[in-house]
């Protein structure tokens, strides 16, 4: 599904057909602007995941560090 305007007018594009979005009736609309939310949130849903990846790896390299013999870490700083 893409949205796009043609003489100021946004129009849905769903498979090989064009609509003007205002001419659709209000459940298309509706369905329309659910999608449209539901993008978004999966785009701020990728963002907060994307976090939660690396600072998971983070802490793992946290842990793999503090797991090490005091001995072990002595030697790598040197």
């Amino acid at each position: 599904m893409v949205a796009e305007v043609t003489n100021s007018e946004p129009v849905l594009v769903l498979g090989d057909k064009k609509y003007i979005i205002s001419e659709l009736s209000q459940e298309a609309q509706y369905c329309i602007s659910q999608i449209n939310d539901i993008q978004k949130d999966i785009n701020v849903c990728t963002i907060s995941l994307d976090r939660h990846r690396t600072a998971y790896m983070g802490f793992q390299q946290r842990l793999e560090i503090a797991v090490q013999p005091p001995e072990e870490l002595e030697e790598e700083n040197e």
